[in-house]
Parts: structure tokens; C-alpha cells; sequence
């Protein structure tokens, strides 16, 4: 489990804490549609957080917390950005936590939104599309994303090409399962269970794995450092 920054000074987080929180929302939410045969309100959560936040929150469980109480929470709503429409041969950039960008493209997605993008060896300060981001060659081997990567407007697309075609994606070769249980899988071809491998052969291969958006971003900041791509 990594930790990771925030803009706000001392505020940290994890993908296991933000786990936890999806988790509470989604029970919240499938408590009153199981039951009410509706969705609950924002001002239903508010309340429940207020009450929850009023009896719970003590010293034992907040930090400098000591004679201290919530009286009150307030959810602020604005409206949501407009959906940023991803697709294949699209180029986007990847916000580094240091400052700067990485960059991608789309090589392949799915009809369940699934999909796989390479990852260039590049680096700029600049959030915009030039010719030397497709020229620079691989970071690593292509990742796996889902389409809210870019819903989200993490990723942001700087760039179309509607008529690209990716000439190695039959080539690439994930594999899935557990230890014992291993398998190879090609592009398109997930959960359909391809040729067993053995578990020596299987961590020596790419994992079929699908990492937080975080996690991701920090991965390659840390490989554009060690390739001496990044500024000092």
C-alpha cells in the first residue's frame, strides 16, 4: 500500500483509504435502494455523516482531536465537467506529483470500457501534443486502463488520430490467475482462460493487473527518473 500527497499541506492518502470510502458509499447507497426502492439524497448523506462524525469522532480515532466535536458537514455540488470522450489513437498526458507530464496513447478498448495504452519516453513541462512524443520510443510495457481514467480528467487527451492502428497489439501477452492457477491471455481475450503457464513462467510475464490511477502515475514518475528523463 503507497501513501500519496495532496495539494493541501499534511493531508495524505492511500488507495486502500479511498477503497474503504468507496466501499462505505456504495453499501450506503444499496442500503436504501434494497430497502426504500430508491437512491439516498446528498442531504440524507449529510446526515448521516453528521451523526455519525458527532457521537464517533474522538481523540481514539482523529489526531489532535482531544475536547473537540463535528457539529456540522456540508457537501458543496458544483457542476460535473463535461465528459472528456476517449478512443483509440488518442495521445494524453499523465500529471506527475513532481511537477511536469508523462504521455500516453490508447492502443485498444473494449465494449466494457476495458483498455491498454503504451506509455512514451517522454517528459515535458508543457501539456500540449508535438511530433517527438510518438518518436520517443516505450517507457514500459503497455498498461492496463479503464475509460474513467480520462472521465475523470486526470488523463487529459492532447491529441486524435481516428485512423491509428497499433501494429504490435496481437502481440502482447498478459497473464492471470493465482499461484497455481496461471494463464495467458492476448489483447481481447480476458477471462477467456488461454494457455496455462507455470508460476515460475507467470512472474517473469506481465500481470493482467489494473492499478489506481496513483499508483499508476507514480510508477511512471519513477521510471522517467530512473531513465534520467526527468529534471533534477
Amino acid at each position: 500500500m503507497e501513501w500519496f500527497n495532496t495539494e493541501i499541506e499534511g493531508v495524505i492518502y492511500s488507495d486502500k483509504t479511498l477503497d474503504l470510502a468507496y466501499d462505505f458509499l456504495k453499501k450506503f447507497s444499496e442500503t436504501y435502494q434494497s430497502n426504500l426502492k430508491r437512491k439516498p439524497t446528498i442531504q440524507e448523506l449529510e446526515f448521516l455523516l453528521k451523526q455519525v462524525f458527532s457521537w464517533n469522532a474522538d481523540n481514539e480515532i482523529l489526531d489532535n482531536f482531544e475536547k473537540k466535536e463535528i457539529i456540522d458537514i456540508k457537501i458543496k455540488i458544483n457542476k460535473k465537467k463535461k465528459t472528456q470522450v476517449c478512443e483509440v489513437g488518442d495521445i494524453f498526458t499523465i500529471p506527475l506529483f513532481s511537477g511536469g507530464y508523462g504521455f500516453g496513447r490508447i492502443i485498444y478498448m473494449d465494449e466494457r470500457n476495458w483498455g491498454v495504452s503504451e506509455i512514451f519516453s517522454f517528459f515535458s513541462e508543457y501539456k500540449k501534443y508535438t511530433p517527438e512524443i510518438e518518436l520517443s520510443g516505450h517507457l514500459m510495457y503497455p498498461r492496463i486502463i479503464l475509460k474513467n481514467h480520462f472521465s475523470n480528467w486526470v488523463y487529459t487527451i492532447i491529441h486524435k488520430d481516428k485512423n491509428y492502428i497499433c501494429p504490435y497489439l496481437d502481440e502482447l501477452r498478459y497473464v492471470s490467475g493465482s499461484p497455481g492457477n496461471y494463464w495467458v491471455d492476448k489483447i481481447g481475450d480476458y477471462g477467456g482462460k488461454g494457455p496455462a503457464v507455470t508460476d515460475e513462467e507467470a512472474n517473469r510475464m506481465h500481470k493482467y493487473i489494473l492499478l489506481h490511477q496513483d499508483t499508476e502515475r507514480k510508477m511512471i514518475e519513477d521510471t522517467l527518473r530512473e531513465r534520467k528523463l526527468l529534471p533534477n
